[in-house]
């Protein structure tokens, strides 16, 4: 957690005020702090760290923080299962590998659980590979497809750090055809941008190649496919053919406010075309607790929106063939 420091009467507007001088450089309006707390009364599960995350993906504080395209990153290596893995020592969302050795346990497990030696896995969204590393320990073949180019060259490096013969990275977005894709670097993430590129964001602004997913299943043909590509799942998926006939087990992110923003759909689109192709879902729960939903949209929708009114944007689901 973030550890900020707290004053003797610990409201959340001292919080807030603490928040601007130390992300934005400047004392809080009283329009700022007037819409902070408005968000944050109406979230009251929220911790302080919510508030920072999100301030941190305002157009004021990359201006504040902008990339210096002298200072080329360090990277530091980490035991991780046999194997190492390498981050960015100052990116916070690697924090949890570093305290608790595993990032999103509660799918990891999962996931390794269904791996056996003869497993073709395909990871969509592999980021810097803490599933493709721990999956390589298991798999007889990975694919990792990584969109963001600082993400896909640190994913290179730990495949070769670890001398591993059984991955394949590709550098590359999944589209619906054959594009280019624009996307928008946020810490670690990179989400395909939808809105008009300006001299506020154009700094995080990027471009890759966008490749349809039936492509890609050509060439991985995998029993197991992990996608987190933020928001864009549905639009991914919708057009693929192979999917549906590889029948694979697939770990998916499901994040309402993200498919309906990036892939424009409401987010019961993405159950529902799974479930039309004799899918199950089993919700992954951040307690370790494992919960069958089956088709019921119904229930996985009201679990959303629990997650949701607690200040978590997501479930992680498998979804299994009959």
């Amino acid at each position: 957690m973030w550890g900020f420091k707290r004053s003797p009467d610990n409201s959340k507007s001292t919080q807030i005020a603490f928040l601007y001088e130390a992300l934005l450089g400047r004392k809080v309006d009283d329009q700022g702090m007037a819409d902070w707390l408005r968000l944050w009364e109406g979230q009251p599960d929220w911790h302080v760290s919510q508030i920072a995350n999100l301030i941190m993906t305002s157009p004021e504080f990359r201006r504040f923080h902008p990339v210096r395209p002298d200072s080329g990153p360090t990277y530091k290596a980490y035991p991780y299962f046999s194997s190492k893995l390498a981050f960015r020592p100052d990116d916070w969302m690697l924090q949890e590998i570093v305290q608790g050795g595993l990032y999103e346990r509660y799918v990891l497990e999962a996931f390794l659980e269904t791996i056996t030696p003869a497993s073709r896995v395909l990871d969509l969204g592999a980021n810097i590979g803490t599933f493709t590393i721990a999956a390589a320990e298991k798999a007889k073949h990975i694919v990792a497809v990584e969109m963001s180019p600082e993400n896909a060259k640190i994913l290179a490096i730990n495949v070769h750090l670890n001398n591993l013969s059984n991955v394949t990275v590709l550098p590359c977005g999944v589209a619906e055809t054959l594009r280019a894709i624009t996307f928008e670097s946020v810490k670690s993430s990179a989400y395909i941008a939808n809105n008009t590129i300006t001299l506020d964001n154009h700094i995080l602004i990027d471009q890759a190649l966008g490749v349809p997913l039936d492509t890609i299943l050509e060439l991985s043909t995998p029993d197991i496919i992990k996608i987190d590509i933020e928001g864009y799942e549905y639009k991914a998926i919708a057009p693929s053919k192979l999917i549906w006939k590889q029948k694979p087990i697939v770990f998916i992110e499901f994040c309402p406010v993200l498919l309906q923003r990036v892939s424009g759909v409401q987010p019961e689109k993405l159950a529902e075309l799974f479930f039309s192709h004799g899918y199950s879902a089993t919700i992954l729960h951040r307690d370790m607790t494992r919960e069958t939903v089956g088709r019921n949209l119904e229930l996985l929708m009201t679990r959303a929106h629990e997650y949701v009114s607690r200040g978590i944007t997501h479930l992680d689901i498998m979804m299994t063939p009959d």
